[in-house]
């Protein structure tokens, strides 16, 4: 499997899921986004979670700690 093997909608499913979960309500954080995706291999998850910041689909931070991450 690869980053473009995830469709951008099942991350974002996943970012919608667990968003809010920390304590702000537009934050998803790296460690809930794991867990909502169990069956995906970690390093898959934060590279397609990389991809997305990138193209501006999501912010968030991207170096593997716990990313914040938001939809835009």
């Amino acid at each position: 499997m690869q980053t473009k093997d995830i469709t951008d909608e099942t991350m974002l499913a996943a970012l919608a899921a667990v968003r809010g979960k920390n304590g702000v309500p537009a934050w998803s954080s790296l460690f809930d986004v794991y867990k909502a995706l169990p069956q995906l291999p970690r390093k898959l998850v934060l590279s397609k979670l990389r991809s997305m910041c990138k193209r501006h689909v999501i912010r968030g931070c991207c170096c593997g700690c716990r990313g914040d991450f938001e939809l835009t």
